[in-house]
């Protein structure tokens, strides 16, 4: 076993544990919340389920790191598959985030139904909002958490809490939601507040329709690609080990081709991420700025 290539290999995993380190550092700052809601009770556990999750990753990937090092003595391709493996989730997860987009569109729309009803009833717009955090829907539970608690704060502008609730909806649909709680948490006696959130609620619900017939489309050609990808890594993984074929990558000049290779790789996975996840509507509000600490 050449111990140059043990050396590296304990240096990538240095490196690798080094990253790890940073990402937990910086992830671990809770910047998007300013005050500590009914919803961020359960927020530890999710924190830590998230960071057990980033340590499997981060040690599935030096791991590879190691393996494809130590079996084919090629830095640049360990590199790439170590990357593959830390960015698994990202390219092949564009499914999942269509997913949680419409089901928190979908959310949005119960969410804005009941306040529509509650405002018709006589009931403030506030003290609606505020009410509604303890049974919104679960898709956007803590985001209306988040929102309840910034409002119940007399010294937190209202304009604010609803920018950033539209921040964390992410969507121009929920931009126009906020627009006309503004308006309904700025103006005594809104009455026809109760009539435009019942037709934004019936817009969301159409948006929503629209949006799961297009995923059903995009379903079976996604995972058409991600099949074609699993057996072609399968096929490369097969060259390498039981061939001499590879040997021609083991020098600086194949190195630099396997390099350019690989980018070429993960383009065209970056692409089909784009692909899968599709394009979103331009927002209307633009992000609300961090305060300053």
């Amino acid at each position: 076993m050449n111990p140059y290539a043990v050396g590296a290999a304990v240096a990538a995993i240095g490196v690798v544990g080094g990253l790890f380190g940073v990402v937990v550092a910086v992830r671990g700052r809770d910047t998007g919340s300013v005050f500590r809601t009914r919803a961020s009770r359960v927020r530890p556990a999710g924190a830590r389920e998230l960071s057990r999750r980033r340590l499997v990753r981060f040690g599935g990937a030096a791991a590879a790191i190691v393996v494809v090092w130590l079996v084919t003595g090629w830095p640049v391709g360990a590199l790439l598959v170590g990357t593959l493996v830390l960015t698994a989730r990202y390219f092949f997860g564009g499914g999942k985030v269509a997913a949680d987009r419409i089901e928190r569109l979908e959310g949005l729309e119960q969410w804005v139904r009941h306040l529509s009803d509650s405002m018709a009833s006589g009931s403030m717009p506030v003290q609606t909002i505020v009410r509604s955090a303890d049974h919104a829907p679960l898709a956007i539970h803590d985001q209306v958490g988040r929102l309840a608690t910034r409002l119940s704060t007399p010294r937190l502008d209202r304009n604010e809490a609803l920018r950033r609730f539209a921040d964390e909806i992410d969507d121009a649909l929920g931009d126009i939601v906020v627009l006309a709680l503004q308006r309904a948490v700025n103006t005594r006696g809104s009455e026809r507040v109760p009539y435009v959130l019942q037709t934004l609620a019936e817009a969301v619900g159409a948006e929503v329709k629209a949006r799961r017939a297009i995923e059903k489309e995009r379903a079976g050609p996604r995972k058409e690609t991600q099949a074609i990808i699993v057996v072609l890594g399968i096929f490369v993984g097969g060259l390498v080990v039981f061939t001499q074929y590879p040997k021609v990558y083991g020098s600086v000049q194949g190195q630099v081709v396997l390099l350019i290779l690989g980018v070429i790789v993960l383009l065209g996975l970056w692409m089909m991420r784009r692909l899968s996840v599709g394009g979103q509507p331009p927002r209307i509000l633009s992000e609300v700025p961090e305060p300053a600490p």
